[in-house]
């Protein structure tokens, strides 16, 4: 009996907590359309790169979510689109394959406190050369254009 109740007690706050995060998600993203839990902030919703990380840091806030264990790589890729750097040497993003972010797994992590994602290994370089290679390019565009003026 005592086991029966337990589990029912969960559900009711899992489903509490379920709309919680949707209605959370609702208000943050101004998103209209109906959630479910297997809506994805990026494939439904269409959420991607600084978008995702600020709705995190609010999410994280909202409910006392740990997100160190949190990669980003995994779940978006960056602002800048393409740039040079990136023909040459693959962002993270490009690196590993993209896990969606669903209501279902935000609801999970609020439950848990923490970003429950075990991700799988992979080689990430320490220095970013696609941004250097992006730095140096803009800068060297920067310098032709500046010398064009001068001349």
């Amino acid at each position: 009996m005592y086991k029966f109740f337990r589990f029912q007690r969960k559900y009711i706050v899992s489903e509490y907590l379920n709309n919680s995060v949707i209605d959370f998600v609702k208000k943050e993203l101004l998103y209209k359309e109906e959630i479910t839990p297997e809506t994805s902030l990026q494939d439904d919703i269409k959420v991607y790169g600084d978008d995702i990380g600020d709705f995190l840091s609010k999410y994280s806030k909202e409910f006392s979510v740990d997100m160190s264990n949190y990669k980003w790589y995994f779940h978006t890729g960056e602002e800048a689109g393409c740039a040079p750097g990136a023909i040459l040497f693959k962002p993270p993003n490009h690196r590993v394959k993209e896990i969606p972010i669903t209501v279902a797994l935000l609801s999970e992590c609020a439950e848990k406190g923490k970003w429950i994602i075990n991700y799988p290994e992979c080689y990430i370089p320490d220095k970013r050369w696609d941004i250097i290679i992006n730095r140096i390019f803009f800068l060297l565009i920067f310098l032709i254009l500046v010398l064009l003026i001068l001349l």
